[in-house]
């Protein structure tokens, strides 16, 4: 399936992922709810604007710093919650956003 249409749905995303969840927390064609973005965040399907590039820039020297030590899933989803906020979505145009990597950026799960 197409996921561009995604980010043009939700605009104010910097980064919208997968996750290993093993089940939807929906039922519609939403971004999963809170209730289903503490599991892993899984770096199969990422999509990123530009606004992402804090987070995308330090996940890259990250890795590269150890790159036969570091998992570049784990290292993902640890900076991503360095100060992220589940459940605090005000002034997001979806309440299932959610903000990560120090409260600069908006992410969500699709």
């Amino acid at each position: 399936r197409d996921l561009f249409p995604y980010m043009a749905r939700w605009p104010d995303a910097a980064f919208l992922t997968t996750t290993d969840h093993l089940g939807n927390t929906t039922s519609d064609d939403g971004l999963e709810t809170h209730n289903g973005i503490h599991s892993a965040f899984n770096i199969g399907y990422m999509l990123f604007r530009p606004s992402a590039a804090p987070l995308v820039l330090e996940w890259r020297r990250v890795i590269r710093e150890k790159p036969t030590e570091r998992w570049d899933q784990g290292e993902f989803n640890r900076l991503a919650r360095v100060g992220w906020k589940p459940g605090r979505s005000d002034g997001m145009s979806d309440s299932r956003l959610f903000w990560s990597y120090e409260q600069k950026l908006i992410g969500g799960v699709l």
